[in-house]
């Protein structure tokens, strides 16, 4: 993988975990914080998705994309 897609592979798996832990002490009350943080856990998931395409031989990519789809039940 290209040293600036490992980069943005390792950003993307972070983000998408912490933005999961967000999604879930966030209240109702903090409807427009809840949306944008489920949005940018859905942007996390995309690119992704792009990386797993453009990798398709890596399986710690194609394993992340499966734990993002996992979490994704939960949000």
């Amino acid at each position: 993988m290209a040293p600036d897609d490992e980069i943005v592979f390792g950003r993307s798996l972070d983000e998408s975990r912490s933005c999961l832990e967000r999604i879930a002490t966030l209240s109702s009350e903090q409807a427009g914080d809840l949306a944008f943080t489920r949005a940018e856990f859905e942007l996390h998931g995309a690119t992704l998705r792009s990386l797993a395409k453009w990798y398709p031989d890596e399986p710690r990519v194609t394993d992340a994309v499966r734990e993002w789809e996992l979490l994704a039940g939960k949000a």
